[in-house]
């Protein structure tokens, strides 16, 4: 309940008084550990953790403009990949900053990086990777959608990371044995 109390807020926010992005330029949002997001072990647990990352995609697709678009022409991004590395703890009722923001796309495939940062600090650094769904089943790369959407002067995408570049290799790999298993 308290994730769907934060994505109301930031729906509203982002409606009424949030600054528009470039689309590669950091989205910043502020937080507050809430003693719900504790576990056993008095920390945020790592569910929160990916919870907010989503919260955070949410806040940069809205603020670029690119979520608002994207419905009108019915492209989804879904999420294939999700990790994080835990670095300090948070605690209740500790005050953190998420800066996210896109590093890079590939075909249908669009990276994203979320820094939970406290006081300068960082506490936590997470990887979502979407992949873009179309009407019909269709899956357009991110060059298409971007054309699709109406941009103008298409930007290449900044070069994958060594990470990103076997990660990408994975989720291919990944899907096509999932496509050729359901074959047999």
């Amino acid at each position: 309940m308290n994730l769907f109390f934060r994505l109301i807020v930031l729906i509203l926010r982002n409606l009424f008084f949030a600054k528009p992005l470039d689309y590669l330029e950091p989205a910043r949002l502020k937080f507050t550990v809430w003693i719900t997001d504790q576990d056993a072990f008095q920390h945020m647990n790592n569910a929160v953790y990916m919870s907010i990352a989503d919260l955070a995609v949410i806040d940069l697709l809205m603020r670029t403009g690119v979520a608002r678009n994207m419905r009108k022409n019915g492209i989804t991004p879904v999420v294939v990949h999700k990790s994080c590395t835990y670095l300090k703890m948070l605690k209740f009722p500790q005050a953190y900053e998420v800066a996210s923001r896109f590093t890079s796309w590939d075909g249908a495939y669009i990276f994203f990086e979320h820094r939970f940062e406290r006081n300068g600090k960082l506490h936590a650094k997470a990887v979502t990777v979407g992949r873009l769904a179309g009407r019909r089943g269709k899956h357009p790369t991110v060059q298409e959608a971007m054309e699709q959407l109406g941009w103008e002067n298409v930007p290449e995408s900044p070069p994958l990371t060594e990470d990103e570049q076997r990660l990408l290799t994975s989720l291919r790999e990944a899907r096509a044995k999932s496509r050729d298993g359901a074959a047999s």
